[in-house]
């Protein structure tokens, strides 16, 4: 049996050593890593995808209720917020928000929050304050 030729790796000799060496494996491996500023001081703010405020002005004054399923779910406990007369492009935005808040998985299903366990009082706290009547 013949065996296969694996491939070469570089010795250290061979290895780019100049300011920017990992810029230049990665180049010699055919990945493009230009930034344009790669220095992560301070003194600039990431961007954020959803701000908090972004989702308490469509969220406030509204009504939401909130109850646990097992149903069909093979005997997995899920929490369902319900009524809250979004869009299902905002819905995503509040499941994401509260997945990231509880830390726990949520998902859109039929016009209504889905999240993973029991979360009732968390999700009820965290939409109380973001101006959300809540009915448990």
């Amino acid at each position: 049996m013949a065996r296969d030729k694996k491939r070469r790796v570089p010795l250290a000799e061979e290895l780019p050593t100049g300011e920017d060496a990992f810029a230049e494996a990665a180049a010699s491996l055919g990945f493009d890593a230009r930034f344009e500023n790669d220095s992560l001081s301070g003194d600039k703010e990431l961007p954020k995808d959803d701000s908090p405020s972004d989702i308490s002005d469509f969220l406030k004054g509204r009504k939401a209720g909130l109850r646990i399923e097992r149903k069909g779910r093979r005997g997995k406990t899920v929490t369902l917020v319900e009524g809250l007369g979004l869009d299902d492009v905002s819905l995503k935005s509040v499941a994401k928000e509260l997945r990231k808040a509880l830390g726990c998985g949520s998902s859109v299903e039929d016009s209504r929050v889905v999240l993973q366990g029991d979360n009732r009082e968390r999700a009820g706290r965290w939409l109380s304050d973001r101006g959300v009547r809540v009915r448990v």
